[in-house]
C-alpha cells in the first residue's frame, strides 16, 4: 500500500511526534507565557511551532539572511503551523518592534532575533528572560549583550547539552560528513585539532565505531590519545597516517591550521595530500588550504571564530527539536520564577535544579563555580 502522505507531510508528522515526546520528557508547559523567537526555514521552522504546541503565545520574527528571505521563512513556519494545527497561536513578524518585545516573557537568541542588543533590551518588560538555545561557552558578545541584560536585571542562561545527552550527535554528524567524503569510519585514522567537551565526545564516538583517534590542541587534554603540539615528530607521523583531520576549537582563538597554528596547510599537503579536513569549528588558513589543493568540508571559506561551519541540523529534525525544546524549558522555568517575584540569582539556582539551564563560564558567570556544581 502506498503511503498517502507526501514527503513534506511525512516530515511534519514525524516532527510532531518527536516534538510531543520531547515536550513530555522536558515537562514543557508554556501556557500563559509569551515567547519571542524566530521564523526560519528547514529544521529551525519548528522552534516557534514547538512553543505554540506547548501552549505559548508566539511572536516569530523573520528576516532576510544567507539562508532564506523573510517571506520564505514565514511560509515555512506557516506550513508547519497548519500541519500541527497551531497557526492561531503564532504571529509572524518581519520587523523587530517594541510592541511585541514588551509583551514577551521569554526571548530566545535564535538567528533572526539576534542581536539581542541594548536597544532591544530596553524594550523588554521587567522580569523577562533570555534563553540561549545552546551552551554558554558558545556565547558571542556581539549577538547577546550580556552586560546590558544584567544592568536591566534580565536573566540570561544557556542550555546544558551534556544534561540532554546531546554530545553523541556531534560524533554522528561527523560520521555523516565522513560518509559524504567517501570515507568509512571503521579502521579510519582521525586526528582532532582543538579542544573542549564536544571534540572529546566526537572522538569517543568515532573510536566506538572503530576509528583510531588522537587529539592535538593549544589547550592540553588528559588521556592517552593526546599529542602535544611541541611533539612535532609525533604530530607529523599522525598526519601522515590519518584519513581525516577534524577541526573543532571553541575555547581558544588561536589558529588550528596555519603557519602560526598547530600545523600548516603546506605541511599537511607535504605529509598527506589525500587526507580530508573536516572543518567544524575554529580558525584555519583558508587561503593556504585552498592553494595547497587540500580537500576541506564543508569549506575552508566558511571558517570564522565561534561560528560552527556545520551543526547537528545536518542529521535532520530530531537533534534540533530536542535542543529547542530543552532551551524553551530553560526559558519557562526562568520566566515562571521571575513572574512569581523571585530575584535573578534565586531564579538561576532554581533553573539549574529544574531544567537543563547553564550558567556562563568564568569570568562571565553569575553564580560561583561551586554553587553551580551544588545546584546542577
Amino acid at each position: 500500500m502506498n503511503n498517502p502522505l507526501a514527503p513534506a507531510e511525512l516530515e511534519a508528522a514525524r516532527a510532531l511526534r518527536i516534538a510531543r515526546q520531547n515536550i513530555r520528557t522536558q515537562k514543557l508547559d508554556l501556557n500563559n507565557l509569551t515567547i519571542y523567537t524566530e521564523a526560519a526555514t528547514g529544521t529551525y521552522a519548528y522552534t516557534a511551532c514547538i512553543a505554540a504546541l506547548a501552549g505559548a503565545r508566539v511572536y516569530a520574527l523573520a528576516g532576510d539572511n544567507k539562508w532564506a528571505t523573510a517571506d520564505q521563512s514565514c511560509r515555512a513556519v506557516e506550513a508547519v503551523a497548519r500541519a500541527w494545527n497551531v497557526e492561531k497561536a503564532i504571529t509572524l513578524l518581519t520587523q523587530k518592534r517594541e510592541a511585541e518585545l514588551s509583551r514577551a516573557d521569554i526571548i530566545t537568541n535564535s538567528g533572526n532575533v539576534r542581536p539581542v542588543d541594548a536597544p532591544m533590551i530596553r524594550c523588554l518588560k521587567p522580569g523577562a528572560v533570555v534563553c540561549l538555545m545552546w551552551e554558554t561557552f558558545e556565547w558571542r558578545p556581539e549577538e547577546v549583550d550580556l552586560q546590558a541584560c544584567r544592568a536591566s536585571d534580565i536573566l540570561v542562561m544557556g542550555t546544558d547539552e551534556a544534561k540532554l545527552d546531546f554530545f553523541p550527535f556531534a560524533a554522528e554528524s561527523t560520521i555523516k560528513m565522513m560518509h559524504e567524503c567517501g570515507l568509512a569510519v571503521h579502521h579510519s585514522v582521525v586526528l582532532g585539532l582543538g579542544s573542549g567537551p564536544i571534540m572529546r565526545a566526537t572522538l569517543r564516538g568515532l573510536k566506538k565505531n572503530g576509528a583510531e583517534v588522537a587529539l592535538c590542541g593549544h589547550i592540553p587534554e588528559e588521556g592517552d590519545t593526546w599529542i602535544s603540539p611541541d611533539s612535532t615528530a609525533a604530530l607529523h607521523d599522525m598526519i601522515a597516517r590519518c584519513d581525516v583531520i577534524l577541526c573543532d576549537e571553541r575555547e581558544s582563538r588561536r589558529p588550528l591550521i596555519a603557519e602560526e597554528g598547530l600545523v600548516s596547510a603546506a605541511d599537511i599537503a607535504r605529509l598527506n595530500p589525500s587526507c580530508v579536513i573536516i572543518n567544524r569549528h575554529g580558525v584555519v588558513d583558508t587561503d593556504g588550504i585552498t592553494s595547497c589543493g587540500l580537500m576541506c568540508r564543508p569549506s575552508a571559506r566558511t571558517a570564522s571564530w565561534q561560528t560552527p561551519h556545520y551543526t547537528t541540523a545536518i542529521l535532520g529534525i530530531r537533534p534540533v527539536i530536542e535542543l529547542m525544546t530543552a532551551g524553551l524549558r530553560v526559558g519557562e522555568v526562568m520566566a515562571r520564577c521571575r513572574l512569581r517575584g523571585m530575584d535573578v540569582v534565586s531564579t538561576a539556582y532554581h533553573a539549574l535544579r529544574h531544567s537543563a539551564a547553564q550558567d556562563f563560564p568564568p569570568p562571565f558567570n553569575l553564580l560561583s563555580e561551586s554553587a553551580q556544581k551544588q545546584h546542577a
